[in-house]
């Protein structure tokens, strides 16, 4: 770090990766506070602040000085104006708090979303690869990520492709209840254990507080893009479940694959760099 001072860190819409993400930052001696309604589920240790992250004026309990903003709430409905009340207003709220503190924080984080990209054949996508959504979810990311980049402090958003995790196990009780893919072929996924959405967030945090380059923009994800039949096979074998043959349908979902290489060039090693250390993982805690 820059000196003994760790730095002060908000977390705002502090759920499952804001818990874990303050957690990191607790252990290097950082000052943390987390933001959201239900109190009760913030993570030991967290200093709370009360509000709706969508509404600045409910905010209560925001330190006077903090050195970083980092937005990671979610959705609470999944709607075109559930999305834009959730990651737009939301934006633009902790960009308005952050800019009304008496010194500037030195760089505010937004957690987007690989759903900009609108790519469907297969091809690799990083930061520079054209962003036209075609569908809410990705208009109202990339909007928020516009209305981040409009602030006069520092920004970063970080674009995570699927989350996966302890809790977000949607896949494996696909499989443990018989479901195969039902398309064919099959579509690419991309996907980024929770650990490592915390993890990669702490990173940057510590790079730019040792003042070394943040970029304004990264992908996370792991490192290893890979069709969806391949993920389930692999699963099935683990949890010894022999999935049906069923009718394939063919597949309009988009097919890319996110490139990591800006993220990794920043020394960020994952955790769980391909499905199999991370569903591995997990299958591991079900059987403990």
């Amino acid at each position: 770090m820059n000196s003994t001072r760790q730095p002060s860190v908000l977390i705002v819409g502090c759920g499952d990766v804001g818990n874990r993400l303050a957690t990191m930052l607790m252990e290097q001696g950082s000052q943390v506070w987390g933001l959201r309604r239900n109190l009760d589920n913030l993570a030991p240790g967290i200093h709370p602040v009360a509000g709706d992250f969508s509404n600045a004026d409910s905010w209560q309990g925001v330190p006077e000085t903090l050195d970083y903003l980092v937005f990671t709430g979610t959705a609470s409905e999944r709607s075109d104006e559930g999305y834009r009340r959730a990651y737009v207003d939301g934006v633009k709220s902790m960009a308005a708090v952050a800019e009304s503190l008496a010194k500037a924080p030195r760089r505010l984080f937004f957690t987007s979303s690989t759903a900009v990209y609108n790519q469907g054949d297969g091809e690799w996508v990083d930061e520079l690869s054209e962003t036209q959504p075609q569908r809410f979810n990705g208009q109202r990311m990339l909007e928020a990520e516009q209305a981040l980049a409009e602030a006069t402090i520092n920004t970063t958003s970080v674009r995570l492709s699927g989350i996966y995790g302890p809790g977000r196990e949607r896949l494996i009780k696909r499989v443990l209840n018989r479901q195969s893919c039902e398309y064919k072929p099959a579509p690419i996924t991309n996907r980024i254990h929770s650990e490592d959405c915390a993890g990669v967030l702490a990173h940057l945090i510590t790079r730019d507080w040792q003042h070394l380059e943040v970029a304004p923009l990264y992908i996370a994800s792991d490192s290893e893009p890979c069709a969806m039949d391949q993920i389930m096979a692999w699963l099935a074998d683990q949890l010894d479940v022999e999935l049906p043959k069923v009718a394939t349908t063919p597949s309009h979902i988009p097919s890319k694959r996110c490139s990591n290489q800006r993220l990794r060039e920043t020394g960020y090693q994952l955790r769980y760099p391909d499905f199999r250390a991370g569903y591995g993982s997990l299958l591991q805690q079900r059987d403990q």
